[in-house]
C-alpha cells in the first residue's frame, strides 16, 4: 500500500475527529516510561490490557478508583493466593459497579494464573522487568513466548491484541490489532479478513502490520496512531467508525471516496483475543 495513501487515510481520520470537536494531542495519552515501571506496575499493565478485551472500556475507566484496591493495587503476590470464593466476591462487586464485561470471572482467574508466571520468574532470581527488557531485543520473539500455548511464559487470557495492549501499557511502542482496527481496515479496503468476527492469527498480524505502516507513513509512533484510530472507532470516545453503527456521514474517508461506506459486518468479534 503506497505510503502517501496511508498518510492520507490517517490525515482524514484526524480531520474528522477535529471537525467533531476533539483535540488530537489530547487523544494521544502520555506514554509511560518502561524503565520506570516496576514488576507490580507491569502486572497492572497486563491486567488492564486483559480487562480491555471484549468489554465496555468506559465502564472500567470510571471505576478503577474502586477496582484497583479490590485487586490489591495489582500486587501479584497477593492475587496468586485468591480463592475461588474471593474471586467471585470481587466479580460481584465489579458487577454492582455496572462494569460491562461478560468475561469478568474468567479474567480474574487469568490474573491469578498470570501471577504464578510472574512469581515463577522471581523464584529464578529474575525480575519480570529485567526479563522483559532482555527479551525485547527480539520483540516479535517475546510476543510469541507470551501468547503461544506450550511456552513456559504463556500468559492466560492473552492473544496477540491483548499482548500488544500490554506492551503499550508498560511503555513499549506497538500497535494493537483489535476488533476496531479489523472493522476499520476492512471497511476502507486496506486489509481483508475472511470473517471479521473470527480473525485468524495470520489476519491479526496483517492488521497489526498495516497499523504500523500507517504510523510509519505519518511519521508517528505506533502507539500514537493506535490511540487515534481507537478513539475514532470506539464507543464512548469519538464514535465515528463503530463496529455496529458507523457514523459514515461525519467521516471524511467517505466524503473523499477512500471508504465507500461499507455496511457493518455484524456482531462484535472475539477475534482470537483470549488465545
Amino acid at each position: 500500500m503506497p505510503d502517501h495513501y496511508l498518510k492520507e487515510i490517517f490525515e482524514k481520520i484526524c480531520l474528522t475527529l477535529e471537525d467533531s470537536g476533539f483535540d488530537i494531542e489530547d487523544i494521544i495519552n502520555p506514554f509511560p516510561d518502561f524503565e520506570e515501571i516496576d514488576d507490580i506496575g507491569l502486572f497492572e499493565g497486563l491486567c488492564k490490557a486483559i480487562f480491555s478485551a471484549q468489554a465496555k472500556w468506559e465502564t472500567y475507566e470510571k471505576n478503577f478508583w474502586r477496582i484497583d484496591p479490590l485487586l490489591f493495587h495489582y500486587d501479584f503476590r497477593r492475587i496468586v493466593n485468591l480463592s475461588d470464593d474471593e474471586i467471585n466476591g470481587i466479580c460481584e462487586q465489579m458487577i454492582e459497579m455496572e462494569v460491562r464485561d461478560r468475561f469478568i470471572r474468567r479474567k480474574i482467574h487469568d490474573f491469578r494464573k498470570n501471577a504464578s508466571v510472574f512469581i515463577g520468574l522471581l523464584e529464578k532470581n529474575v525480575s519480570v522487568h529485567s526479563f522483559l527488557k532482555r527479551e525485547l531485543s527480539d520483540k516479535e520473539g517475546l510476543i510469541e513466548k507470551l501468547i503461544r500455548k506450550g511456552s513456559p511464559y504463556k500468559l492466560s487470557g492473552v492473544g496477540l491484541p491483548v499482548c500488544c495492549e500490554f506492551l503499550k501499557n508498560v511503555g513499549v511502542d506497538d500497535f494493537k490489532p483489535d476488533v476496531h482496527m479489523i472493522y476499520l481496515f476492512n471497511r476502507i479496503g486496506i486489509v481483508k479478513t475472511k470473517n471479521p468476527k473470527i480473525a485468524t492469527y495470520k489476519e491479526l498480524h496483517s492488521v497489526r502490520k498495516m497499523g504500523m505502516e500507517i504510523a510509519t507513513s505519518a511519521n508517528k509512533p505506533f502507539h500514537a496512531v493506535d490511540n487515534i484510530l481507537l478513539f475514532f472507532c470506539a464507543e464512548g470516545k469519538g464514535e465515528i467508525c463503530t463496529t455496529r453503527t458507523p457514523k459514515c456521514r461525519r467521516c471524511k474517508l467517505l466524503n473523499e471516496n477512500i471508504c465507500k461506506g461499507f455496511p457493518k459486518f455484524g456482531e462484535s468479534t472475539q477475534a482470537s483475543l483470549f488465545r
